[in-house]
């Protein structure tokens, strides 16, 4: 129950980084930011798998989800003061960075009619989404089951780092 109550949270993540860069970054500069932040993601996720083994091994199972969860707490509530949704929101930039910001955007705003025909029936947009399913299953995949794996063909990764 609280695997799907965090896959639930997780969820949102990604339309939500997708929202907040189209208020803040220029058309020209969204797909590096985007892709920037999903790298982060996945290097942060490789961080914690190699962090997680060596906090197992020296103190204990129970100490990774105290770790990150203490690390988790105290990174929402960084973010929840300091990202603000718009840039007129923002009180820590100054008048001339918001004005730069906001003649830089789409007009987003003024766009009420989305071509949702033409979005399903896509050939590309259903190939980014056949793309987008198999890298996650095979990611979460990797995730949970790599490690029964190695368990069974008896892999020790202590003693593999010769």
């Amino acid at each position: 129950a609280i695997r799907i109550l965090q896959g639930m949270f997780q969820g949102v993540v990604f339309p939500c980084l997708h929202e907040l860069w189209t208020h803040w970054a220029p058309r020209s500069e969204r797909t590096h930011l985007v892709l920037t932040a999903l790298d982060g993601i996945q290097m942060g996720t490789v961080n914690a798998l190699c962090l997680g083994e060596l906090l197992v091994e020296f103190v204990s199972w129970e100490s990774v989800f105290y770790i990150f969860g203490i690390f988790g707490c105290i990174w929402c509530f960084f973010w929840g003061r300091t990202i603000k949704d718009r840039p007129e929101e923002d009180q820590s930039i100054s008048q001339a960075e918001k004005e730069f910001i906001l003649q830089s955007l789409d007009d987003v705003e003024g766009q009420s009619k989305h071509p949702w025909r033409a979005i399903l029936t896509s050939s590309a947009v259903f190939a980014c989404a056949v793309v987008n399913f198999c890298q996650i299953w095979g990611s979460n995949t990797i995730l949970t089951k790599l490690p029964s794996f190695l368990k069974g063909i008896h892999c020790n990764q202590s003693s593999n780092q010769s």
